[in-house]
């Protein structure tokens, strides 16, 4: 096995810089980001890597990753661990989401990952992922003291989350990603644009993110991930 690099401390570096790494394995890619800190709370991206490996497209239709599809995801996350080496990474996490969360053989992924490539892989639940989402928002964005809701959508679950700049105050996780409709709907190639719109809605019925807002008189809404990228583009908003 290779020598493995130690989890994040759980307090701050002795000193600075310090560089660490974040691996994130979705339903629909497997990110790697690796960052220099030279304080607390400013750093600089070292290197971004997307490898657009569906994990979910087999966890979702048949509940197993499937061998092809892990030894790519092995194969990536061996690359990574190369850059890691190659940067000298002091720190990582890496952590993976429903796809293998969902998969009846997601513990033989992550064991694997750890015997080949020697990085430990943490399986999440909703509630942790709509925690780090808060984390990120709560950086880049002043959420002062309204109430916010937060929106992730991912490949395999969409979290709803509402929150202000202390804490996160309530969450829930649905099995509504991108990745999961496609296999749940299949094909709509021969259907109607109206027929299409009409069973996306009756899957989503659930998520009264609008009924919400208004309910908690919030300061507005968040939405974040890259399935929420490709929407805003479609709909023709600004990316600031």
């Amino acid at each position: 096995m290779t020598k493995p690099i130690p989890a994040l401390p759980a307090a701050a570096p002795p000193s600075f810089p310090f560089r660490v790494a974040g691996i994130d394995i979705g339903s629909n890619a497997i990110r790697f980001l690796a960052a220099e800190f030279t304080g607390r709370e400013s750093f600089e991206t070292l290197e971004y890597v997307r490898e657009p490996i569906r994990i979910g497209r087999d966890a979702f239709h048949s509940q197993v990753i499937g061998q092809p599809v892990m030894d790519a995801a092995v194969s990536a996350i061996a690359r990574m661990r190369e850059r890691m080496d190659a940067l000298d990474v002091s720190g990582y996490r890496a952590v993976a989401t429903s796809a293998v969360r969902d998969s009846r053989n997601g513990e033989e992924f992550v064991e694997r990952v750890w015997r080949e490539c020697g990085i430990k892989v943490e399986t999440i639940t909703g509630t942790e992922e709509a925690h780090l989402v808060w984390l990120a928002v709560r950086g880049r964005i002043d959420l002062g003291d309204r109430q916010w809701v937060l929106v992730d959508l991912g490949g395999g679950s969409v979290e709803i989350s509402l929150v202000d700049g202390e804490k996160l105050r309530w969450s829930e996780s649905h099995p509504l990603g991108t990745v999961r409709l496609l296999e749940e709907l299949g094909d709509t190639s021969d259907e109607s644009p109206d027929r299409v719109r009409r069973r996306l809605e009756d899957h989503t019925a659930m998520l009264r993110i609008s009924a919400i807002t208004k309910q908690v008189d919030a300061a507005g809404m968040v939405a974040t991930g890259g399935n929420m990228e490709a929407l805003a583009e479609l709909a023709g908003s600004r990316r600031d």
